[in-house]
């Protein structure tokens, strides 16, 4: 569960409780227009994504859960390396789960507040502090979120496409939070004696 809850957050830059709400069918192989800036051209290219929904109604188990909705309210495809989502699909197939179990297993014999405990004694404890890695591992699971945003807007140099995989619903959010990230490379050069 965690090395799962790990990745996704670190790869994809979802929300704890995104995360906590996928569920095998989320992730997908999509049709995405590219185009090649050498040859002018433009074609389809397989893209695997994760979806995030903005609602689930559900029942875990005994306990009754409120409908959650996304804190950004926006559904939205990020796209993940494509070994992480053929590892969820290994994942899948080890466990024989249908396409609607969720990636996150015990759900149903907990309660939301402590499936929430159960992830922040493990993350801390283990993943953060127990591991001869913990220098390297200190993160909480919001600073992954951070990192991969920053990324997004180092790789992209486009703050509309870190609130579009972010879930943001204003980009006055992302502005807020990446705009330090963007450089203005625009040089005065003066050559001469």
């Amino acid at each position: 569960n965690h090395v799962a809850k790990y990745f996704i957050a670190r790869l994809s830059g979802l929300r704890l409780d995104e995360i906590n709400h996928l569920s095998f069918g989320s992730f997908k192989i999509v049709d995405k227009v590219a185009r090649n800036a050498l040859k002018n051209e433009i074609k389809k290219v397989a893209v695997p994504v994760v979806q995030v929904r903005t609602t689930d109604p559900y029942k875990l188990g005994r306990y009754e859960q409120p409908s959650w909705e996304a804190k950004g309210k926006t559904k939205r495809d990020v796209q993940i390396p494509r070994w992480l989502h053929d590892w969820i699909k290994v994942e899948q197939k080890r466990r024989k789960a249908a396409k609607s179990e969720r990636i996150i297993r015990g759900q149903e014999r907990w309660s939301e507040s402590t499936l929430v405990k159960h992830h922040e004694d493990w993350w801390n404890d283990e993943l953060l502090y127990g591991t001869d890695a913990s220098d390297y591992f200190k993160k909480r699971l919001h600073e992954l979120r951070a990192l991969f945003g920053s990324e997004v807007v180092t790789n992209t140099g486009s703050m509309h496409a870190a609130q579009l995989a972010l879930g943001h619903q204003n980009i006055s959010t992302t502005e807020r939070h990446y705009a330090n990230l963007l450089v203005d490379f625009n040089f005065n050069l003066t050559i001469g004696a």
